[in-house]
């Protein structure tokens, strides 16, 4: 991604700040004293310098490295490898600066993701959310 920033809970930010690159932006999100929603701007993001093809390959799930792959015309066999292998395939042959909008593409596209792992989960409230720009 070229900019990242993490809207997180003020408890978790000393372990995210510990886990992120220098280079995301950082925002705490609590709970005001009437029930709204309070966001503090703790650090700008700026412009990632240091882009990795793999990384960004693995942003992408299965069926999205299959759309990616189809539309650069490497289809022959793919559907039954791994993620992995998809992964790596893409990135040793997709050059990283069509890579980028695949996958911003891709992550903007979908739906619902966040909804299904909540449920699952018994504190939604403590998830760290990212935000693409």
């Amino acid at each position: 991604m070229d900019k990242v920033t993490l809207v997180v809970a003020e408890k978790h930010l000393e372990g995210a700040l510990k886990l992120i690159p220098g280079w995301w932006g950082v925002k705490t999100v609590s709970v005001g004293p009437k029930g709204a929603i309070l966001i503090k701007h703790m650090r700008g993001e700026k412009l990632n310098r240091n882009h990795d093809t793999l990384m960004l390959a693995q942003l992408l799930w299965k069926d999205e490295c299959i759309d990616v792959l189809e539309r650069w015309g490497y289809s022959k066999g793919i559907k039954s490898k791994p993620r992995f292998e998809l992964w790596n395939i893409i990135a040793e042959n997709i050059p990283i600066a069509n890579l980028r909008p695949e996958v911003r593409t891709a992550l903007k596209k979908r739906v619902g993701w966040k909804v299904k792992a909540w449920q699952a989960e018994s504190a939604p409230t403590n998830k760290a959310v990212s935000r693409l720009t």
